[in-house]
């Protein structure tokens, strides 16, 4: 799936009434400069009506710095908007490579993120 987004159905335990909704979307395969301008836009309607986003990244295939800007962006854009972003699970292959390089997470980091250390980066809110 490259340069592509993709939907995935709402979390089931957020269609109880009152609950809030959670939505799940796919990364696509391609994370680099030369898709982040075109993926901004799509990715800041994924939070029009749901509070919740959950990011599955596990067909990222390439991903560079300006991957990563858009995907700490979009994080910020969403909890000023009231809303929170937050992986799927631990970060692993090419994302986990890339946060190495860049300086939020080490290759010899645990399970867990260490004191100071942001947790979203291991899959946490």
């Amino acid at each position: 799936m490259v340069g592509s987004l993709t939907d995935r159905p709402a979390n089931p335990r957020a269609t109880a009434p009152g609950a809030e909704a959670v939505a799940t979307r796919v990364l696509p395969g391609r994370l680099t400069i030369n898709e982040a301008a075109g993926l901004r836009d799509e990715l800041a309607g994924w939070l029009a009506g749901c509070s919740r986003l959950v990011l599955e990244t596990g067909e990222i295939e390439a991903m560079d710095l300006a991957g990563l800007q858009l995907l700490i962006a979009f994080r910020r854009g969403a909890r000023q908007a009231g809303g929170t972003v937050r992986l799927a699970g631990p970060p692993a292959g090419v994302l986990l490579e890339v946060l190495v390089r860049a300086g939020f997470r080490s290759a010899s980091d645990g399970p867990t993120p260490a004191l100071g250390q942001d947790p979203f980066w291991w899959g946490g809110d």
